[in-house]
C-alpha cells in the first residue's frame, strides 16, 4: 500500500535512528513526509532537508503538487540564511510565518561540522531524499563498501552536528533504481537476501564504527513495478511457475538462508522457496479421511467399517489396490481395524555451504566430498540460462563460477 502519514508517525514514535522507505516511483514518499513536516513546523519543530550538491536548488519547488493542492491557503517560499544554508518558510492563512525546514548540502558537511547554526536545537528530523543513487553504480559489493559509502557517512556526520544538543531521527527516502540493486543502503543494512514485497526489517547497522538502529521498509503499491525483485537484466525473479519443475538433489546454504535448484525446462532457477515441498504438503495425505477425500468418497468412512469402506472404494470408485496397500498395508481387506499410515518420502540431499566454499582455496574445493555437485552447478551455469530469487545468491554463484573457471 501507499505510504501514509499515520504509518510514518507510528514508526518514528518507535525511536529508530534511521527510518528508510523505498519503493517504485510515485509511492507518495515525499508527499507524506512533506505533509508530516508541515505538522512539525506548526509545532515550532523545523526539519532538515538534505541535498547532495550545492548546485541543487532547495526552494518551494521541492513540494509536491499533492501537498501544494492540500494547503492552497499556505504560502511557501525560501530565503538564504547564509552562504551554506537555505531556509524554507510558509505563511498560514492567518499571516503567521513558520520555519518549515533548513536546506543543507552533503558536499558541505565539513563546513557544517565546524559551525553549529543557532536554531538546529529545535530540529527533530533530518530528511534525505534520493538515498539510492539515480546514476548507475558499479555492481560490486567490495567496490561499494570501499568507494560509495561517503554520502551515508556525510549524512551521519551532519546528523551528529545537528544533534549536538538534542536527539534527531533520520528519514531516508529512495526509489528502487533498477540498475542499482547493490547500493550503500542494501549493503549497509545487509538486505540482499531478504528483499521481497512489503519487506519490513529492523536491526542495527554499523557505519564509521558507530552502531545505529534502523527501520527499513521496501513497500509495494498498486501499479508499482518492484525493480529489485524482477530484473531481467540480472536474471532476478522472485517467483517461477511451479508446475512441472524438477528439483535437483542439492541444497545451497548461505549465512541466512538455504536455496533449492530447479530445472524449469529451458532454464535453471535457484530460489529460497521450496516449491516442491509446498506442493507435496498441499497434496499430502495424513489421515484416512484425506485418502477417502481424494476420491470424493468421504461418506464411506462414516457409514462402514474401514475395511468395508476400502473394498467399496476399490470396487465402485476404481481405486487401485496398490494405492490402498501403500497406505493401509497388505491385509487391509480383512482387518476391520486396519490403520492408515502416511508415506514418509526420504530424499537424499547434498548440502553445500556456498559462502564457506567460495572462501576456500581452489585446491581445497577440489578435495571436498561435494566437489562433483559443485562442478555440476558450474557446468549448468555455463550451459544454460540461470535465474535467481535474489541478487545475493546470484552473486555467490557468479563468484563460484569465477573460482572454477580454470578447472
Amino acid at each position: 500500500m501507499y505510504l501514509e502519514v499515520l504509518k510514518v508517525k507510528y514508526i518514528l514514535a518507535r525511536g529508530y535512528d534511521i527510518n528508510t522507505f523505498i519503493s517504485d516511483r510515485a509511492g507518495r514518499k515525499s508527499s507524506v513526509i512533506q505533509e508530516l513536516m508541515i505538522e512539525e513546523a506548526l509545532a515550532d519543530r523545523p526539519f532538515i532537508l538534505l541535498r547532495s550538491k550545492k548546485d541543487e536548488n532547495i526552494n518551494e519547488n521541492w513540494l509536491s503538487e499533492y501537498v501544494v493542492n492540500k494547503y492552497p491557503d499556505y504560502t511557501f517560499y525560501s530565503e538564504k540564511i547564509n552562504s551554506n544554508i537555505v531556509a524554507l518558510y510558509f505563511n498560514t492563512p492567518d499571516g503567521i510565518k513558520h520555519l518549515y525546514c533548513y536546506g543543507l548540502y552533503l558536499s558541505l558537511q565539513k563546513k557544517y561540522k565546524s559551525s553549529y547554526y543557532e536554531g538546529f536545537e529545535k530540529v527533530c528530523y533530518i530528511v534525505w531524499e534520493e538515498c539510492i543513487e539515480n546514476e548507475p553504480i558499479t555492481q560490486n559489493i567490495r567496490y561499494i563498501r570501499r568507494y560509495c559509502m561517503s554520502e551515508i557517512n556525510d549524512v551521519l556526520s551532519i546528523a551528529s552536528t545537528v544533534s549536538r544538543y538534542n536527539r534527531v531521527q533520520l528519514i531516508w527516502l529512495g526509489n528502487d533504481i533498477k540498475q542499482n540493486i547493490l547500493n550503500p543502503v542494501t549493503i549497509g543494512f545487509n538486505l540482499l537476501e531478504e528483499l521481497e514485497k512489503d519487506l519490513i526489517k529492523t536491526g542495527t547497522a554499523v557505519f564509521n564504527d558507530r552502531e545505529y538502529s534502523y527501520y527499513f521498509n521496501y513497500f509495494d503499491f498498486p501499479g508499482a513495478v518492484n525493480h529489485w525483485l524482477y530484473n531481467e537484466n540480472l536474471h532476478i525473479t522472485n517467483t517461477i511457475p511451479a508446475d512441472n519443475v524438477i528439483k535437483y538433489d542439492i541444497i545451497l546454504k548461505t549465512e541466512y538462508k538455504q536455496y533449492y535448484m530447479y530445472n524449469c525446462g529451458s532454464y535453471v532457477h535457484i530460489s529460497d522457496k521450496d516449491y516442491i515441498e509446498a506442493a507435496r504438503v498441499k497434496s499430502q495425505m495424513n489421515t484416512a479421511a484425506d485418502f477417502f477425500k481424494k476420491w470424493n468418497a468421504e461418506h464411506l468412512l462414516n457409514e462402514y467399517p474401514i475395511n468395508t469402506a476400502l473394498i467399496m472404494l476399490c470396487s465402485f470408485y476404481g481405486v487401485p489396490r496398490t494405492q490402498i496397500v501403500r497406505y493401509f498395508g497388505p491385509d487391509w481387506y480383512k482387518n476391520p481395524h486396519t490403520k492408515f499410515k502416511p508415506i514418509i518420502e526420504e530424499q537424499r540431499r547434498v548440502i553445500i555451504d556456498l559462502e564457506k566454499v567460495i572462501n576456500l582455496p581452489l585446491s581445497d574445493i577440489l578435495q571436498l566430498p561435494e566437489y562433483n555437485e559443485i562442478k555440476n552447478i558450474y557446468e549448468l551455469k555455463k550451459a544454460t540460462v540461470m535465474t535467481f530469487s535474489n541478487i545475493k545468491i546470484m552473486l555467490l554463484i557468479e563468484e563460484l563460477s569465477n573460482i572454477l573457471i580454470f578447472t
